[in-house]
């Protein structure tokens, strides 16, 4: 008798460690965040609210599309289009991540073509499909199966002063991943 209740210990013994080591790994997170580049301004959150995209309109300088960056830090997420050669308007997004870096990037849900997003709590929100992604790095939550695998792509840019510059040709030359351009 005294072996079969040795038996019973070590069997409860052996699942409560296996147990807490399931759920030691369930809650944390396995991949380590990749940042979209440096912080630029004020950490914030987006917890409790959705914020929803300002339309600016860019100025075009020659080789390169500018924007006010302390516009984009007052509204959170900004929109604009950029029409390309062959008349498709090209939806550039740019916003501060809770962290407060700066994600520019084609504000196209490939999967569906909706070009809206929205800010709620630490997640980016296709306001057509309502896929959802990790506002930081773009990992995918939930939602849609065909926009699963097409966050928005990030654009190169660069920060002068108080303006955000985009390079021309990093928006006309964008080519969508799937499909055809909506």
């Amino acid at each position: 008798m005294n072996q079969k209740i040795q038996l019973w210990v070590a069997v409860v013994i052996l699942f409560s460690v296996l147990g807490a080591a399931h759920l030691w790994a369930y809650y944390q997170d396995p991949e380590p965040t990749d940042y979209f580049g440096e912080v630029v301004a004020e950490p914030r959150s987006y917890e409790g609210r959705i914020r929803k995209m300002t339309e600016l309109v860019p100025e075009l300088n020659g080789e390169r599309i500018e924007l006010p960056f302390h516009k984009i830090d007052r509204h959170d997420i900004v929109y604009f289009e950029i029409e390309n050669e062959n008349g498709f308007a090209v939806p550039v997004m740019a916003y501060i991540t809770p962290t407060g870096r700066l994600f520019v990037g084609v504000s196209l849900c490939e999967g569906c073509g909706g070009r809206r997003y929205a800010l709620a709590g630490d997640t980016l929100l296709s306001e057509n499909c309502r896929t959802i992604f990790k506002i930081e790095d773009h990992r995918f939550i939930r939602g849609s199966r065909r926009c699963r695998d097409y966050p928005p792509q990030l654009l190169d840019w660069s920060l002068e002063e108080d303006t955000l510059v985009i390079p021309r040709e990093e928006v006309l030359g964008w080519q969508p991943r799937v499909g055809e351009q909506k």
